[in-house]
């Protein structure tokens, strides 16, 4: 019974250890991120960004586009062009907004990982525009596919509760 209670002891500080570490380490993560300037460029309908903050290498953009053009959109892209402190393009990213009708709004998530981004540029592109997007050489971001696979809910579980 004294082998069992020291176990117990010896488990119960290690599960405090560990989350004391988990917290502070996403705490120290969260708190290097800064905030990003975007500059949208789009006479295209209305862009609203919520949240742009990046570290050295990796960030995320957050925000909605509104059709408030009078006319339906087929096939409209949201491009993202990312810019040094020196004014040079670190990168673009596209997200895909598709058909969107006249009133509606979408909201997106885009994350990257290009290294020392200072500012964002937006704007609305047609896909016609851009010509095939299989030979460009960008990352699309699919809103459609923002969500997290049930599958991998399901490993995790099972590999919690075995």
């Amino acid at each position: 019974m004294k082998r069992m209670k020291t176990f117990f002891k010896y488990f119960v500080i290690f599960l405090i250890v560990y989350v004391a570490v988990d917290f502070l380490s996403l705490q120290t993560m969260k708190s290097s991120y800064r905030n990003k300037n975007v500059i949208i460029e789009s006479q295209l309908g209305q862009i609203d960004i919520y949240e742009s903050k990046a570290t050295v290498t990796n960030g995320t953009i957050k925000g909605k586009v509104t059709n408030n053009t009078g006319e339906d959109w087929k096939g409209k892209i949201l491009k993202l062009d990312f810019i040094s402190k020196h004014g040079n393009s670190v990168g673009t990213k596209y997200v895909n907004i598709g058909d969107l009708a006249n009133g509606q709004s979408k909201e997106f998530v885009s994350n990257y990982n290009f290294d020392n981004v200072d500012s964002v540029k937006t704007s609305i592109e047609d896909q016609a525009s851009l010509g095939d997007l299989g030979k460009l050489d960008f990352s699309l971001d699919d809103l459609k596919l923002d969500r997290f696979p049930w599958y991998v809910w399901l490993a995790a579980a099972i590999m919690i509760w075995g």
